[in-house]
């Protein structure tokens, strides 16, 4: 933990580069070892999907997150005690030429569940 400058919290966490790499790649190869029985490379959409379904109170593929002012592909809502809700934009899911953007929409997202939950 360190001292968090922003004056939101007292601490925060801190994590090396090294650390964030293992802790990502133990997590996603733990997941495809159980749901396929091998480490699938690359890792399939749908995978990605049943992660954070299994880690999440809620996947929600379909939301309208348009903005006038940012573009929003994705949004992870905390409450305490609860597993988060996950949110990605709708076009994402149905724009099938966006799919990098999708994939890594979930991956950011599920690094805020494996990382601040």
């Amino acid at each position: 933990m360190v001292a968090d400058r922003t004056g939101r919290f007292k601490k925060r966490p801190y994590w090396e580069t090294s650390e964030l790499e293992q802790k990502c790649e133990e997590t996603i190869t733990g997941f495809l070892r159980e749901r396929y029985g091998f480490e699938r490379i690359p890792v399939p959409t749908e995978a990605l999907t049943v992660l954070l379904e299994r880690d999440a109170a809620e996947l929600d593929l379909a939301m309208d997150l348009s903005d006038e002012t940012y573009e929003i592909f994705g949004y992870t809502q905390f409450e305490r005690g609860k597993k988060p809700l996950v949110k990605i934009a709708r076009e994402l899911w149905e724009q099938r030429h966006r799919n990098n953007r999708f994939r890594t929409t979930l991956t950011h997202e599920y690094g805020h569940i494996l990382l601040h939950a």
